[in-house]
């Protein structure tokens, strides 16, 4: 159910608030990663590259993915 209301706040807030938006994809990706959904980590992931490349978060991903289920995500430093 969290993670629902997350994913709520770019369909509500993305087009005034990006970087909440950002944050939300990104903190979805992460979590769906950690529950074993790399198929929907990568989806959530690709949308934040794709539909806010500007933010905050969308910079932590453009590292190449390092460990082995993560969904692709690898934060900088």
């Amino acid at each position: 159910f969290t993670l629902l209301l997350i994913l709520s706040l770019p369909a509500a807030y993305g087009a005034d608030q990006p970087e909440l938006a950002g944050a939300a994809i990104f903190a979805s990706s992460q979590a769906l990663a950690e529950l074993d959904d790399p198929r929907g980590s990568v989806s959530l992931r690709k949308e934040l590259l794709e539909k806010y490349p500007q933010t905050h978060f969308a910079t932590r991903l453009e590292s190449p993915p390092q460990a082995k289920n993560n969904g692709g995500i690898e934060e900088k430093p």
